[in-house]
C-alpha cells in the first residue's frame, strides 16, 4: 500500500506584522494569537458599505444609524417569521374539535399524526 505525502504549506506572510511564517491550517493569516489580537481588522458595513474599525464584538454597523436599521431589519425578519409560524391549538380547543367529531381525544391526537 503506497504512503501519502502530504503537501508541506507555503510560507506566507503575515498580514498584521508582515513577518514570514508557515501556516498551521490552510487558511490561517497571523502568524501568533498575539499578533491577531493586536491587529486592527477593517470591516464592511452591510447597511452602506463603509469600511471601518471594529472596537466591540457586538456592533456589526458602522455608525449608531446603520446599527439601529440592522435591528429594525431583524425585527421585521423575525415578526415576518413568527407570522408565518401557524399557532399551536391548546389542549381545550382539541378537546372540543374532538368531541364535535365524536372522537376520543386519543383517537383524535392519533389522526392527526398519521394525516401528517
Amino acid at each position: 500500500m503506497a504512503a501519502y505525502k502530504h503537501r508541506q504549506p507555503e510560507p506566507r506572510k503575515c498580514i498584521g506584522c508582515g513577518v514570514e511564517f508557515i501556516p498551521k491550517v490552510s487558511n490561517q493569516l497571523f502568524c501568533s494569537e498575539q499578533c491577531r489580537n493586536r491587529t486592527p481588522r477593517l470591516y464592511k458595513c452591510p447597511i452602506c458599505g463603509t469600511e471601518f474599525l471594529k472596537k466591540k464584538r457586538d456592533p456589526r454597523g458602522c455608525s449608531p444609524e446603520c446599527n439601529e436599521e440592522l435591528r429594525r431589519r431583524e425585527e421585521q425578519k423575525e415578526k415576518k417569521k413568527h407570522a408565518a409560524t401557524p399557532r399551536m391549538k391548546t389542549i381545550e380547543e382539541i378537546v372540543v374539535e374532538a368531541a364535535r367529531l365524536h372522537m376520543s381525544y386519543g383517537e383524535y391526537v392519533a389522526s392527526n399524526y398519521f394525516k401528517e
